[in-house]
């Protein structure tokens, strides 16, 4: 092989990774856009990710396996992007609005636009949906989280139940329960692993 995959994350439907040569590559559905190739078109073999100019390198990849709605991918700067169905970006209302060139009925086919967060940490890692309702997480350095999409039953961790997120919100934390290092988003309800081995979950 003469560019080995580094990474590999499965969506609904889709398949994304990441190769050796610094670049992502998607496959399979693409009714949201969400192979961020700049079309709607299915794609039986893998094509690139478009990235913006002046975009780090992807490091991580998170992909809806609930609904296959939206495809987010970690840089090596901290920075994240997302496309696909645009409520589910964290990118806000009108991210339609703002970048019209790259969207089509409602949803973006590329990434053109970096996540703003609650905290100015860099994340670290990026998590998807694989269970009900479709909704992404990143962890950042200083420990804490953000978390966007939908939610019926306060799988956000927010502090509400039923209010979906079209930006990133935090997620709030007891008192004293160490930093984040990873997370969950499954069926009804989210949870993370924290430094100091214990596991907070809510929904």
């Amino acid at each position: 092989v003469d560019d080995p995959v580094s990474m590999i994350a499965d969506g609904s439907g889709y398949t994304c990774a990441l190769l050796e040569s610094d670049t992502m590559q998607c496959w399979g559905n693409n009714n949201r856009g969400q192979l961020g190739d700049g079309t709607r078109t299915y794609r039986s073999t893998p094509v690139n990710v478009t990235f913006p100019s002046g975009a780090g390198i992807p490091v991580g990849i998170a992909l809806d396996d609930y609904s296959g709605y939206f495809s987010c991918a970690l840089m090596d700067d901290g920075d994240v992007y997302c496309w696909g169905q645009s409520q589910y970006l964290g990118l806000g209302s009108q991210v339609c609005n703002l970048y019209s060139a790259y969207c089509e009925s409602g949803y973006l086919l590329q990434p053109v636009a970096k996540l703003q967060f609650p905290t100015t940490s860099p994340v670290e890692v990026i998590t998807a949906s694989t269970g009900y309702r479709s909704r992404a997480c990143a962890v950042h350095e200083d420990g804490s989280a953000s978390c966007w999409g939908e939610q019926n039953y306060g799988e956000l961790g927010n502090g509400y139940t039923g209010q979906s997120a079209i930006t990133p919100t935090a997620v709030a934390m007891p008192t004293g329960s160490g930093d984040i290092k990873q997370m969950a988003l499954t069926q009804y309800m989210s949870c993370a692993l924290m430094d100091d081995g214990e596991v907070y979950c809510w929904g």
